[in-house]
């Protein structure tokens, strides 16, 4: 262990300087009272510079990372991938900061093509949903879990894929494609009770004879028109402490009319207004794709025209009762909004969509977007030419997943990373004062001062070590602070 300069923090300051690593120029400085954060166990200091990491994504998978789930200090990546940053792993793999791991034989299929679509941590545990039927050497029909060292079947599984997981108030849910597990009827979601899945009511449904077609401009693409399927599916699944939340393309939850979108309390149904429609008063939308809970309301993205009464193309958000559009957001200039995560009290949404708002000169967002309450902003340069298919946050960084479907190496599936604002930090720990931050494109050093003098300031003498994408740096702190 490396020789470490004694500070005491009661008087001393800390500046972290942030220089450009060609011109030295200073670009950030930080000032620290160390002494005024010690009283939590950690505390959040400042801002630095959000950036795309070049660094990262080199570890390409051999086809599309469908999801991305974080879990304390492991980063899983499913999809129909047999190879990931370098190693085989069959549709699924973690990633703990430096090492990408498969988790044992993965998954696959001798019936269609094998692939992860839904990846649940939960307490030591990882469920896993999607198109295969073997994970490991259990047969497992579209879902399964993993205990940390080999794979389990759950029951009978489905008969059709899984495209979402959620857990509900002690209990499993899924949703999907499926209308069975077994001899059990489950129409699009179903609960596991521990031995097998259960139907939740009657589930979802789409009793209808002939498809509906896309009114003429209705469909948020343009040049593309779409049909309303007659099958029903559940693409997204969400949950507050009140409520599950299923989302897709149906018009009824149980025998209650519900536009694509309806609300489980355990015991029985209920409609979210008039739910997410095509035309006000008028067909539900052709698919939600996603969900996210955020700041104690549900936000809702995909292809829609209307929340309830309330234009809002393609994303709206739910108060608990009634709709609301978020921002200016018309769906003929985005596209298909596909993925929503929450980080803290911003929210991340991830699609198929290049600008917010109607003017032309309104930021270009090129495939990802940030909503922070007030006001819709792009993260730089945007993910580059993916089809963007997941988004996650994982130490201080939003991961984007998804599969390049344009540009000069097509086939090569890389996630990127964008590291995100307000993300240096520190922390006691024992004996030890910890401090973090995102990798920058320079370099960073820590000063310390007990005076404020600008010729008192000197060196830190441990080194930051490079940890992940995040520099760490630790200083012993006198034995009276413990």
């Amino acid at each position: 262990m490396q020789e470490r300069k004694v500070i005491n923090t009661r008087k001393s300051k800390f500046v972290i300087k942030y220089s450009d690593s060609v011109t030295g120029l200073l670009r950030l400085s930080l000032f620290l009272v160390i002494g005024t954060a010690l009283n939590g166990s950690s505390s959040q200091a400042a801002s630095l510079e959000q950036y795309w990491d070049p660094t990262q994504g080199t570890p390409e998978a051999d086809s599309g990372i469908n999801v991305l789930a974080s879990s304390g200090r492991q980063l899983f990546a499913g999809g129909s991938f047999s190879r990931i940053g370098g190693i085989t792993a069959k549709g699924i793999a973690v990633w703990d900061g430096i090492h990408w791991t498969a988790l044992g034989s993965g998954v696959s299929s001798d019936k269609v093509t094998s692939g992860v679509l839904a990846i649940l941590p939960h307490e030591g545990r990882v469920y896993v949903g999607g198109t295969f039927t073997r994970a490991g050497d259990a047969e497992a029909a579209y879902v399964a879990m993993w205990d940390g060292t080999q794979w389990h079947a759950m029951g009978e599984g489905f008969n059709s894929k899984v495209l979402t997981l959620a857990w509900f108030k002690g209990s499993l849910y899924a949703g999907g494609g499926f209308s069975m597990s077994g001899n059990t009827s489950v129409q699009r979601v179903a609960r596991w009770n521990g031995n097998q899945w259960v139907t939740v009511g009657s589930g979802v449904t789409r009793p209808r004879v002939e498809p509906i077609s896309s009114p003429p401009n209705v469909f948020p693409i343009p040049g593309m028109d779409f049909e309303i399927v007659e099958t029903a599916t559940i693409n997204a699944l969400a949950t507050n402490k009140r409520f599950l939340y299923a989302a897709g393309a149906f018009d009824k939850a149980g025998e209650l009319t519900a536009n694509s979108i309806a609300a489980w309390d355990g015991r029985e149904w209920h409609a979210l207004g008039k739910g997410l429609q095509q035309l006000k008063n008028g067909p539900p939308s052709f698919k939600v794709a996603d969900l996210a809970v955020h700041q104690g309301k549900l936000y809702a993205g995909g292809i829609f025209r209307y929340a309830g009464e309330v234009a809002a193309d393609g994303i709206a958000v739910w108060n608990g009762t009634k709709w609301a559009n978020v921002g200016e957001l018309p769906a003929h200039k985005i596209g298909l909004i596909t993925k929503l995560v929450v980080n803290n009290d911003d929210l991340y949404v991830g699609g198929r969509f290049g600008r917010i708002g109607v003017a032309e000169n309104d930021p270009e967002l090129n495939k990802v977007a940030w909503w922070n309450g007030d006001q819709w902003a792009g993260l730089g340069s945007g993910p580059g030419n993916r089809g963007l298919l997941s988004l996650a946050v994982f130490e201080g960084a939003l991961w984007v997943g998804g599969a390049i479907v344009t540009g000069p190496t097509p086939g090569l599936n890389n996630p990127s990373v964008f590291h995100l604002p307000g993300q240096l930090t520190f922390m006691r720990q024992d004996s030890e004062l910890l401090l973090s931050w995102p990798r920058p494109d320079g370099i960073l050093r820590i000063e310390s001062t007990d005076r404020l003098a600008p010729a008192s300031w000197v060196e830190v003498e441990s080194v930051p070590q490079l940890l992940g994408h995040r520099w760490i740096v630790s200083e012993a702190i006198t034995e009276e602070l413990k």
